[in-house]
């Protein structure tokens, strides 16, 4: 994700992986543990968590010469937060990337493949707190400038995005309607009986906070209301 003004701006969606419960007690279990609510935790996260520093065709730029180790690593340092940018391929593949064929280098690729990591990861750690990924469709007129074969994020790409996320993560990933139960919105959820314990995760979407994203935003939910579907 750059920082800075943008043209514009797809959905962002916020996901949250919750901890695979098992018969076993691990080390990892807190005290805590169904007490604490999830909009209590504080959590390290990496920016351009796919992030690798390209150097062919074109160098990265000064700014993007680093390297983030692959998401799994990141996760064993105690990393619980990744932010990862993904483009709509002509393919019906999302790419993750930050700028294409500039800087273009990810250590995981597709989107797909990125949660397929944390998915495994997580199973293979039980007991651990909610893992946060925010997942940045980029609709930047300089990418398609670039790369004009790319497509612009409207609402049948973000139901696609919305259906990868599902299935790459399956059961451990939590959605508005799961943390809305039976109350008539989540925010009423969420006012009233509060955000779910630790380690259950918050809600998997989020409103697009930025002025830039409304333009997207409202064509994309269509009938969606109370943060119900891909780009509430």
């Amino acid at each position: 994700m750059r920082r800075g003004k943008r043209t514009a701006l797809g959905a962002i969606a916020v996901v949250s992986v919750i901890a695979t419960v098992g018969s076993v007690t691990t080390a990892s279990a807190n005290r805590l543990d169904g007490t604490l609510r999830t909009n209590q935790v504080q959590v390290l996260a990496t920016h351009n968590s796919y992030h690798i520093e390209q150097d062919a065709p074109i160098q990265s730029p000064p700014n993007m010469q680093y390297t983030h180790p692959p998401l799994d690593q990141q996760l064993d340092l105690g990393v619980r937060g990744f932010e990862l940018d993904v483009a709509n391929a002509p393919d019906g593949q999302f790419p993750v990337l930050h700028t294409p064929v500039i800087d273009a280098t990810s250590n995981c690729t597709p989107i797909a493949q990125c949660l397929q990591v944390v998915r495994t990861w997580s199973t293979a750690h039980p007991g651990h707190v909610p893992i946060f990924i925010l997942i940045e469709p980029k609709n930047d007129d300089i990418d398609f400038t670039i790369d004009p074969s790319l497509r612009r994020f409207d609402a049948a790409g973000l139901d696609q995005l919305d259906a990868v996320v599902r299935s790459s993560l399956g059961r451990q990933l939590i959605t508005p309607d799961s943390v809305r139960g039976k109350a008539k919105t989540l925010r009423a959820a969420v006012t009233g009986k509060g955000w779910p314990s630790s380690p259950r995760p918050a809600a998997r979407c989020w409103s697009p906070s930025t002025q830039a994203a409304r333009s997207v935003t409202p064509s994309c939910r269509g009938t969606r209301r109370s943060r119900s579907g891909p780009c509430s």
